[in-house]
């Protein structure tokens, strides 16, 4: 597998972290059902939750979803996904508009969507 980008390595721990603590596993069983070192599992972990630096190579990755029974594959294909979909963030007003103000923002907001 190539590399990934570093917004693919973010979403990809993220989301590593979250299914590891919702299942309640033990590093060390992680360590032996994946063949990745308990060391390394704790190094992703410990990055996701103090920002501390540590990329994860794709294989690393890879070992740890199968274990988990997900496919990395599928869990990146995700993410190009939601990139389609979600690119902005728009913030109107709701209220204290004249009548004039609140069709203008209506138009740009249909204009967006």
């Amino acid at each position: 597998m190539k590399e990934l980008s570093k917004g693919m390595t973010e979403y990809a721990v993220g989301c590593f972290v979250s299914i590891y603590q919702s299942r309640g596993m033990k590093q060390t069983e992680l360590e032996r059902i994946s063949d990745v070192d308990q060391s390394t599992i704790s190094k992703i972990i410990r990055s996701r939750e103090n920002g501390e630096k540590y990329t994860p190579s794709p294989d690393i990755f890879d070992k740890l979803f199968q274990a988990l029974g997900i496919k990395l594959a599928h869990i990146l294909g995700e993410a190009e996904h939601l990139a389609d979909e979600i690119l902005g963030y728009l913030a109107t007003p709701l209220t204290g508009l004249t009548p004039g103000e609140d069709d203008g923002v209506r138009r740009v907001v249909s204009q967006l969507r």
